[in-house]
């Protein structure tokens, strides 16, 4: 009797021992999507990953951690609502038939739009994007969409800073 209880103690011991190793081991193992989220986390843009069925309709399944910092709502809300709703009325109908062409075509798309932010504030988009069949009929959306507002500002500033050398060199040539 002895001797059992011996072994019973022994083995429960060697069970605690093991829970609590295997307990230390799984806090330790992130899930993919969260080194996903810790490696697209550092990058500028954002990483987004969509799935779109054969009739158009989309379904965000991932969204990188820069979306709350660059568009000003969280990621939950990035995955219900329709981000589509964000690019101004000028460009909302190109970019969404550049989206829904490339779907189609099964070939990777780059297209440049303006959103407005919930404060407010309009945004210059450089959209990229790879999609791959799915064997279900949907297709995998893989984008990543850059900030290119600053880009866009030093273009017009430098197309201004053109035209006003074109009209000072009119302008002397015709002083002379």
């Amino acid at each position: 009797l002895v001797a059992v209880g011996l072994l019973v103690a022994w083995w429960l011991r060697r069970l605690r021992l093991e829970i609590g190793y295997r307990t230390r081991s799984e806090v330790g193992i992130a899930t993919p999507e969260q080194l996903l989220r810790v490696v697209t986390g550092t990058m500028p843009g954002l990483v987004v990953h969509t799935h779109v069925t054969p009739d158009g309709k989309s379904q965000i399944r991932f969204v990188s951690g820069q979306m709350p910092k660059r568009y000003g709502f969280d990621i939950d809300f990035a995955r219900t609502d329709n981000l589509f709703d964000f690019i101004v009325p000028e460009d909302r109908e190109k970019a969404v038939a550049t989206m829904l062409d490339s779907v189609k075509s099964q070939k990777p798309w780059a297209v440049t739009y303006r959103v407005q932010l919930p404060s407010g504030e309009i945004r210059w988009n450089l959209h990229e994007a790879s999609v791959t069949p799915e064997p279900d009929g949907r297709t995998s959306v893989i984008s990543y969409i850059d900030d290119i507002t600053e880009r866009k500002e030093l273009e017009h500033e430098l197309a201004m800073a053109k035209d006003q050398a074109e009209t000072a060199s009119r302008t002397k040539g015709e002083f002379l």
